[in-house]
């Protein structure tokens, strides 16, 4: 059993897993489960390979960042335009297994986007750089809140400048973290 699965794994340039292979070797007759397969295929030492890019993390707290408090509370409306802002950074698959980030500014009383980004890292200043495309939209961000997650974008000091700068209150959301911290 194990030589036609290492031949069909072979004929596969050495990329199928156990449910392609099981898939081929019943095409030829075989009655054969893909456990077996996937556990014969871990005992001899083959696998499959993925050709799936694996996700990115976009959200990573800084533990020594200061705590940003929540002023929206879940309260995601706005009474005029230019007061709350939520953003977020995502990231973008593209066809050949790389990434592009767009860093979005929404305006919660238009629910527009007042400003982005989209680039190929995710470093501090793609979240300053969006921030001031809303800037250049709206003429002004003094007194607005600009809310978020708690990315490390986001808490990091060129943010926290810029805010300071710029008139903006930051906001976050609770992270997971600190709501352990809280309810121990």
């Amino acid at each position: 059993m194990f030589e036609q699965i290492t031949a069909a794994w072979k004929d596969s340039g050495e990329s199928y897993g156990s449910p392609r292979i099981t898939a081929d070797l019943r095409r030829a007759g075989v009655l054969v489960n893909e456990k077996r397969v996937a556990r014969l295929m871990r005992e001899g030492g083959i696998e499959g390979r993925s050709w799936r890019p694996k996700r990115p993390i976009t959200t990573v707290p800084d533990p020594e960042a200061p705590a940003v408090p929540d002023r929206l509370g879940r309260t995601f409306t706005a009474e005029a335009v230019g007061q709350k802002y939520v953003s977020d950074l995502t990231y973008l698959p593209l066809a050949d297994g790389t990434f592009l980030y767009l860093t979005s500014v929404i305006d919660l009383a238009s629910r527009r986007v007042a400003g982005w980004t989209i680039t190929d890292h995710m470093r501090a200043e793609v979240v300053a750089d969006a921030f001031e495309a809303a800037r250049g939209t709206r003429g002004t961000l003094a007194g607005a809140i600009a809310h978020s997650d708690n990315g490390s974008q986001y808490t990091s000091l060129l943010f926290r400048q810029y805010c300071e700068r710029h008139g903006l209150l930051q906001s976050a959301r609770e992270s997971r973290h600190q709501r352990r911290q809280r309810t121990r």
